[in-house]
């Protein structure tokens, strides 16, 4: 559990969004939709992932969930895979629908984890009655360079 309260996570997320971004190479691009990780920031127990989701097709991204999982990183057959949900504590930005020709950003605030060197973080994107999905890997190097919030 964390002591930050939802207003001061609100505050953070605000300012993340308006800042630079922090992360260039971890994206997905398909079907004329780009999901893009712009940072992550950690303050106390709190990691906010930044995402910004362009949309340049002429059709409504409507998102049905996002989910983040520990997972393994090799797939190995005959052991069973070791995975885990992880639940954001808040949400920053319209996390439910992406006009055509448009772009947003969204901040998810997660309590503080790190991953083993075996593991990594998947974030998946479902598109609401669709098929248009998205799946970004975050390796722990990636979450242990996360930037201090003031």
């Amino acid at each position: 559990q964390t002591d930050m309260t939802e207003t001061n996570m609100e505050n953070y997320s605000s300012s993340i969004v308006q800042g630079k971004r922090a992360i260039r190479s971890i994206n997905e691009k398909k079907y004329k939709i780009n999901l893009a990780l712009l940072g992550i920031y950690i303050k106390d127990d709190v990691i906010f992932y930044r995402f910004r989701i362009r949309n340049q097709s002429n059709i409504n991204y409507d998102i049905d969930f996002v989910k983040f999982y520990i997972r393994d990183k090799a797939k190995i057959k005959r052991t069973a895979s070791q995975e885990l949900e992880v639940k954001p504590i808040n949400v920053y930005g319209n996390d439910k629908v992406v006009k055509g020709k448009s772009e947003t950003d969204i901040v998810y605030a997660l309590e503080k984890f790190t991953i083993p060197e075996s593991k990594h973080l998947d974030v998946e994107v479902f598109e609401l009655n669709g098929g248009r999905h998205f799946n970004l890997m975050i390796k722990n190097k990636t979450i242990v360079n996360a930037q201090l919030l003031q």
